[in-house]
């Protein structure tokens, strides 16, 4: 068989045949490519969306805590300076009293401290009390 004997029709049709096949199995194969990245694509959209959530809940937790945090640190200063005030008024007023510096026996004064500790523990008391 030479060159001349081959039907050049028949091979150019057969390997337009094959060009075809390779190129409906390239879009077939794209197309499922495109279907995938799709998917990925609107997984990745829900999980961006459930992390800002939750970033965003942490920020406002955070800050609900902070704002808590300084709340009581201002409390507390204004209790502890209004505390010192105080000291310093009954210290004023007892200077010249001769009962201030009477000595009081100790189990007295573990008595007193016990109810003390006790109202402090107690729930809240009402005008009824």
């Amino acid at each position: 068989m030479s060159l001349s004997d081959i039907k050049w029709g028949a091979v150019t049709i057969a390997a337009l045949a094959l060009v075809i096949v390779g190129l409906a199995v390239t879009v077939k194969i794209q197309h499922a490519s495109n279907i995938m990245l799709s998917d990925q694509k609107q997984q990745a959209e829900r999980d961006k969306t459930t992390a800002e959530a939750i970033t965003d809940n942490v920020i406002t937790a955070v800050t609900l805590m902070n704002d808590i945090y300084r709340a009581t640190h201002e409390k507390k200063a204004n209790v502890a300076a209004a505390a010192g005030a105080r000291v310093v008024s009954i210290r004023n007023q007892l200077t010249s009293d001769a009962c201030a510096n009477t000595r009081i026996d100790s189990a007295a004064v573990e008595q007193l401290r016990q109810y003390a500790d006790g109202l402090r523990q107690s729930p809240l008391r009402t005008d009824q009390q």
